[in-house]
């Protein structure tokens, strides 16, 4: 993880250090080349999170957001009442640091608590690998 990562939630700055505390972490990169809310699925997120949230896992999710438009996401944010915060990367420090692969499904991972990556791959595009999040997440 780079040093000083910014929260924000629909656009403005929030305190969020709890959310890198905990027991896992789902992080999820998203970068210009396509649109940023499409790729993001963003009622798919919120429908997980309120799982996890219903299962009591100890998981925080990371939304890494290298773009070029904010404006736009967050447009997006506002019509999908996805108030969960986000990680802004204008200088794109978080792909430079890890070198995301090129392809979308893999740019979602499973993070332990010292951020070593667990499971690669987007917990919608197969139920295999959406099982695998929450049984490994609730084996803590």
């Amino acid at each position: 993880m780079p040093d000083n990562i910014y929260f924000k939630s629909f656009g403005k700055d929030t305190i969020c250090d709890h959310l890198l505390s905990k027991s896992f972490k789902i992080l999820t990169y998203v970068d210009p080349k396509t649109c940023a809310s499409c790729q993001l699925g963003l009622f798919q997120w919120k429908a997980f999170i309120d799982l996890c949230e219903q299962l009591q896992l100890d998981v925080s999710f990371l939304f890494i957001i290298n773009s070029t438009d904010y404006q736009e996401f967050e447009y997006h944010l506002k019509v999908d009442d996805f108030s969960y915060p986000v990680i802004y990367d204008p200088d794109d420090r978080f792909n430079k640091f890890n070198d995301f692969p090129k392809e979308l499904v893999f740019r979602t991972f499973l993070l332990d608590i010292d951020n070593k990556v667990l499971i690669i791959g987007s917990p919608f595009k197969n139920n295999k690998v959406l099982n695998m999040y929450i049984n490994t997440i609730k084996q803590v």
